[in-house]
Parts: structure tokens; C-alpha cells; sequence
């Protein structure tokens, strides 16, 4: 498993980032599966205790299979207490 990040904070209530993740599978007594994701985000800091957050993935769950690639739109609430 590896990934890769950037991030940049625009002031003390937005940020941005984008990430690719690459993984290595073995599989027992089969081949090897190498999925990845590709994605970006944007994250609002509301107070001190409350993030919020919106992201956009492209995942492909094995290289070898058209079928197994997914969007996905995520949308997170961190609370923090």
C-alpha cells in the first residue's frame, strides 16, 4: 500500500487536496490484484470541533476488470470532542 498527497490550506476555514493510492494484493493461490484510486477534495473548518468535507474518488478496484471501476462521491462531518 502506498499513497500519494498534496494539500493546501487557502486560509483557516478552507483546504484543498488531491491523493492517488496504490495497492499490491496477493492473492492466495491466485494472481496478484493491483487496485488504485485517484481523487480530489475540499474540506471546510467551521469551528474548532467541526470539519467538513467533500471528495471526489475514482477507484478501480482491479486493473484487469473494465467492469470493477467505481465513482464516488463522499461527503464527511468530523466532530471533534
Amino acid at each position: 500500500y502506498w499513497r500519494v498527497a498534496l494539500g493546501q490550506e487557502w486560509n483557516d476555514k478552507w483546504a484543498t487536496h488531491i491523493f492517488y493510492y496504490g495497492y499490491n494484493v496477493d492473492v492466495p493461490g491466485g494472481d496478484n490484484i493491483k487496485p488504485n484510486e485517484i481523487g480530489a477534495g475540499i474540506q471546510y473548518k467551521m469551528n474548532d470541533y467541526t470539519t467538513m468535507g467533500l471528495n471526489y474518488i475514482h477507484a478501480d478496484r482491479d486493473e484487469d476488470v473494465d467492469t470493477d471501476k467505481d465513482n464516488i462521491i463522499r461527503f464527511r462531518t468530523k466532530v471533534a470532542f
